[in-house]
């Protein structure tokens, strides 16, 4: 496999790595951990890729890549679906609708994988993956495999403390109550697939990370989130490019890395977007994207 990060980010950047290592399970998860603690070699996790800016000049670690070719999931004694962390998250909608399962509609049509969108908490139409997830197993920075509940991962908006335990996600439980009809939860997943090809682009296509900010706490207790990419779009941002990279015609929020685009340009052109808001609406929006190495 490629040593470049672009051939694994949905922004399609990035410069070299150590190396990339894929990873499909737990127990490949531990002898990678050893091995690279027994070399004293530094490691990130990447899963998808969708939410990832990396670096022109790439990163000094070793890259393990949560990434299932087949889907791996399965219905627990207990009732919970058992999700490999690889395992793209569309796929594990698809898998609960399946099951007659309800609860998973809002993660339709979200890029990158199961792990990734644990350890994002990744959410959308108001719901996320905190509110759908007993516990996942984990790989810890010392080679060991622990389960976490979900009161123990650290849920915030958009975020964990996953990342910063340095831990590994290999497989995670779904929570799910059970429908006699699916479908309404089908009908729920196909407008919200509808509305995406609407207003996102296909990262097959466009290369894109999605939303690029967060979006605000809503003005007060008990009211929706404020969509960032309103406040973009007074501000003027649907206009803004740098070099290759330019914002999206149809959101606001998202910047799409066009032909010739480096991570800098990117990078130049988040921090344009939110001056912008900041200059006119007197705050700073913070990134949802993730940054790797000196971008």
């Amino acid at each position: 496999m490629s040593l470049e990060l672009k051939h694994v980010t949905t922004f399609g950047l990035g410069g070299p790595c150590r190396a990339i290592w894929p990873i499909s399970n737990a127990h490949e998860a531990i002898e990678a951990v050893r091995q690279c603690r027994a070399e004293n070699q530094t490691w990130r996790v990447l899963g998808g890729g969708s939410n990832i800016l990396a670096a022109d000049a790439g990163v000094p670690d070793i890259v393990f890549h949560t990434v299932e070719k087949i889907p791996q999931c399965a219905v627990e004694p207990d009732g919970t679906l058992c999700v490999t962390a690889g395992t793209p998250l569309d796929e594990a909608v698809q898998f609960a609708i399946h099951c007659r399962r309800k609860g998973m509609a809002f993660a339709s049509g979200i890029p990158g994988t199961l792990g990734g969108a644990v350890c994002g908490n990744a959410g959308a139409f108001g719901s996320q993956m905190s509110d759908v997830l007993r516990r996942v197993e984990v790989v810890t920075p010392d080679g060991e495999t622990r389960q976490l509940s979900n009161s123990e991962i650290g849920f915030r908006y958009r975020a964990t403390r996953l990342p910063e335990y340095g831990a590994i996600v290999t497989r995670a439980w779904l929570d799910l109550p059970t429908t006699e009809d699916p479908s309404a939860e089908m009908e729920s997943r196909e407008q919200i697939l509808a509305l995406r090809r609407e207003k996102h682009p296909n990262v097959a296509i466009l290369r894109s990370a999605g939303s690029f900010f967060k979006n605000l706490p809503p003005e007060s207790p008990g009211l929706p989130r404020r969509a960032a990419g309103k406040f973009l779009q007074e501000a003027g941002a649907l206009d803004f490019r740098v070099g290759g990279a330019y914002v999206f015609e149809r959101h606001a929020n998202v910047i799409i890395a066009g032909e010739g685009a480096t991570a800098t340009d990117v990078a130049q052109l988040a921090e344009k977007m939110s001056s912008a808001v900041q200059a006119r609406f007197g705050f700073k929006l913070e990134p949802e994207v993730r940054f790797w190495g000196e971008v």
